[in-house]
């Protein structure tokens, strides 16, 4: 009992190392993460104001523009918003514009409702009045469309006095949008903020987000463009960003939640554990079991076993006979084991069908019966059109259940103990035929062809609009071998290529010269 206990200890301490490695690797791993999501949220916060910038600075070129059109005010209201409109319309981040009288009232405005309306009690109105520039105002709700714009006047002067000023608003709902798109983290909150802290719209994406405290309002009131980074690291930390509005007090506030990082570190802190847990009990498990002269015997007889198979002789089994039954089950499955890798080795693990190595075999078996018998056979290349684009658009999951289901219709149409179908490799497969007649072999690879085809697998990257192949196919001739006749059935198949896929051609016609032939583009390629 001592013995075995000094044994457990010992696994223990060697394995202390190792677990103590895992989880600090762990942690460096979270604080890399972190990291990395702090930078990227930074960049999106500077794309972001970048945004603002590019709209304020557009808005301000606008407001010159029309400030130098005279004729405006002069024109009567209705053709003076009828131009307002049109301008508006070419500009995507402009609410509105108007033309105010120097007391504050709409003469003219591309928002029919707002026309006789006056703004005179807000701030920015009275500032421009004074200003040789543009003034902005803040964020604020439109009284004519309840939405929330931002604001800039310029007046237009004749000698001193102020003959008109120019209202352009900023689209704030557009800029939010294009905002949101600028984030490569998830958000899980956003807020418009005035300048005065007083939110005027919050969009939420995560619903067990909390809602923004004052305390980081009020930090968020009196900061610029930045990120504010969580004291606490659990599944409920979150980053908080600020963007200052470049041409108002007001900002935008976000929340970004990183709980999921830290989830992950403990999540690999726990695997570690269980990790060292399971080698100390099966490296004690093993050396207890040592302790027992016919168990150190039968693992010697398992380890030539295994020697063997290493070696690559599969060509034997074992059979155990000991009084402890565990030996028995366990060279049943070593010898099961030895039964499944013969199989793997010959077999394509997505499909089932035979893989490269066993289309070898049979190819040599086929060209000794050739040889030797003069029994010819047909050899065809399958290929599934544009499987790469498919792969493109619906992802490799899907792509793997289009290749097994096309390998199902081919091991259907093989004649069992005749003839083979293996996966040559991707999307390429290799169908071995014990006809020899061209004609005969045609008419199969045509059904096999429909068969497919009438799947009617959605491929909107073909121009046949679902998931078809090509297929080539060549017949053994007297003298060939069987890897001749592989390499004819693929200049076959690149026939089918050539001419629109989509069909079965054999080696008997030629291939079209290169610039005669005009290869299929997926819709998605040749439109850009």
């Amino acid at each position: 009992m001592r013995i075995r206990f000094v044994i457990l200890v010992a696994i223990c301490l060697s394995l202390a190392p190792f677990l103590v490695g895992q989880i600090l690797l762990a942690e460096k791993n979270m604080s890399a993460a972190v990291t990395v999501a702090e930078q990227s949220l930074r960049l999106s916060l500077l794309r972001a104001e970048n945004l603002f910038r590019e709209a304020q600075m557009e808005l301000q070129n606008l407001s010159s523009t029309i400030a130098l059109i005279d004729s405006l005010r002069y024109n009567s209201p209705e053709l003076c918003s009828q131009t307002l409109r049109k301008i508006v319309d070419a500009h995507e981040r402009v609410k509105a514009i108007a033309l105010l009288t120097p007391q504050g009232m709409a003469y003219c405005s591309s928002e029919p409702k707002a026309i006789g309306g006056s703004v005179s009690e807000r701030q920015y109105f009275a500032d421009s009045l004074r200003s040789q520039g543009i003034v902005w105002g803040d964020l604020q709700v439109s009284k004519v469309t309840g939405q929330i714009i931002i604001a800039s006047a310029r007046a237009v002067r004749r000698d001193a006095d102020v003959s008109f000023v120019v209202l352009v608003t900023l689209d704030v709902a557009a800029l939010k949008r294009q905002t949101f798109q600028q984030f490569q983290l998830p958000i899980a909150q956003a807020a418009l903020m005035t300048g005065q802290g007083r939110i005027l719209d919050v969009a939420t994406f995560d619903k067990d987000a909390p809602p923004f405290d004052s305390q980081f309002l009020e930090r968020a009131r009196r900061t610029g463009t930045g990120v504010m980074v969580p004291d606490t690291h659990d599944a409920r930390s979150t980053f908080l960003g600020v963007i200052k509005l470049p041409m108002a007090d007001g900002r935008i506030v976000f929340s970004v939640p990183i709980g999921q990082i830290y989830a992950e570190a403990f999540r690999e802190m726990i695997t570690a554990v269980a990790l060292v847990c399971l080698e100390a009990m099966v490296i004690a498990a093993c050396l207890f079991a040592a302790l027992e002269f016919l168990i150190l015997r039968s693992l010697r007889r398992m380890t030539d076993f295994a020697s063997h198979i290493t070696a690559g002789d599969r060509s034997e089994r074992m059979t155990i006979r000991s009084p402890f039954p565990e030996f028995s089950v366990l060279s049943s499955a070593l010898n099961l084991m030895v039964d499944r890798l013969d199989y793997a080795s010959f077999t394509d693990a997505l499909t089932g069908l035979s893989n490269r190595r066993a289309l070898e075999v049979h190819l040599d078996r086929c060209g000794k019966r050739l040889d030797a018998e003069g029994i010819h056979f047909a050899v065809a290349m399958i290929d599934i059109d544009h499987f790469k684009f498919f792969n493109d658009r619906f992802g490799h999951s899907t792509g793997d259940s289009v290749l097994q289901m096309v390998g199902d219709a081919l091991r259907r149409f093989a004649k069992p103990d005749e003839e083979a179908v293996a996966r040559y490799g991707g999307e390429e497969f290799t169908f071995i035929l014990s006809d020899a007649r061209p004609d005969r072999v045609a008419e199969r690879l045509e059904m096999l062809r429909r068969s497919i085809e009438d799947m009617d697998i959605p491929h909107p990257d073909s121009r046949h609009g679902r998931v078809t192949v090509s297929i080539g196919f060549a017949i053994t001739r007297i003298g060939g071998s069987a890897r001749e006749a592989l390499d004819r059935a693929d200049a076959a198949l690149y026939a089918a290529k050539a001419r629109g896929r989509n069909r079965v051609e054999s080696e008997a016609r030629p291939v079209p010269p290169l610039g005669a032939v005009s290869f299929e583009r997926p819709r998605e390629e040749a439109m850009s």
